[in-house]
């Protein structure tokens, strides 16, 4: 996907959630404007690969902390809800917020999950309770877990962090949650973003104990995308793929991800080979994550 249909969205569309219903997918994408002030706006598909857009943002900048933006969105669906997160950012500061609808329309927002703190962002939800309660990772220099009962009121323990940045790798940088995680029967799978100093931003995972959200029992050593095309090195900002979106639609798992900041991508998933729109990766480390969550 490229931008430059609506003013809205003049200078990018990037970095998006989705979800499938009644066999429909419905792209949340971060829309730029010419002044690049963030909105969320929706284009839905019946394939999966060619987008319709609407023709206005379905979350426009409307509270203070929000001057500049509404970003970054991340989406599931509990029963007949969807939560949506996302970054409200003043032009200084960023901060995690959420809102909710029953229709993928309408959007209540509820503000800030946590107003004390200067600076949060990228939450993603685990769809199911984990020891009574719901799961959000977020963050973006270290991973930490915040809990809740409602999917709207959040606690956040800022102690003990899950993971964080490591030296020398590919996300020696930051780490940021990707698409929200999937609860498999070897743990929970949480694709994340990493960005390093010389090649830019990356996708790579890490698989947590449900037990035990902060214990890591696997984490990639490699990314599993990496920016190689035009593309994905050439646009708003260079060399980044960021992944927020995962679903699973016509028996194979499709990834969307933001691509230089200005564009939208995706890479598919059938059993045991991974298929990048336009070409094919054979590789075992991808092959072997995506088998954890496949059935």
């Amino acid at each position: 996907m490229s931008p430059g249909d609506f003013p809205f969205e003049a200078k990018a569309t990037f970095n998006p959630a989705a979800v499938v219903v009644n066999d429909t997918v419905y792209l949340f994408y971060r829309a730029q404007d010419k002044n690049f002030k963030s909105y969320i706006a929706l284009a839905t598909s019946r394939d999966g690969i060619h987008f319709k857009k609407h023709p206005a943002p379905v979350i426009s900048p409307t509270l203070p902390e929000e001057k500049m933006g509404c970003e970054d969105p991340r989406i599931v669906r509990i029963n007949d809800t969807f939560y949506m997160t996302y970054t409200a950012f003043d032009g200084s500061t960023a901060r995690l917020a959420i809102a909710s609808s029953r229709d993928l329309i309408h959007w209540e927002k509820h503000g800030m999950l946590f107003p004390e703190w200067p600076w949060t962002k990228s939450g993603a939800i685990l769809p199911v309770r984990i020891n009574g309660s719901y799961v959000m990772f977020f963050g973006d220099w270290k991973i930490w877990i915040a809990y809740s009962d409602d999917l709207i009121n959040w606690s956040a323990d800022w102690k003990n962090p899950v993971f964080e940045a490591r030296m020398k790798m590919f996300d020696e940088r930051l780490v940021e949650p990707g698409p929200p995680p999937i609860l498999t029967d070897k743990g929970i799978l949480l694709f994340y973003n990493g960005a390093s100093w010389k090649e830019g931003y990356a996708i790579g995972w890490v698989l947590l104990d449900p037990s035990n959200p902060y214990r890591v029992i696997a984490r990639s050593k490699k990314p599993i995308l990496k920016p190689e095309l035009l593309w994905e090195k050439v646009g708003n900002v260079p060399n980044v793929v960021f992944g927020e979106a995962l679903i699973r639609y016509h028996g194979k798992w499709i990834m969307y991800y933001g691509a230089a900041d200005k564009y939208i991508g995706a890479i598919t998933a059938p059993a045991c080979r991974v298929r990048f729109y336009g070409r094919e990766i054979h590789n075992k480390w991808i092959e072997k994550v995506f088998q954890w969550f496949q059935s």
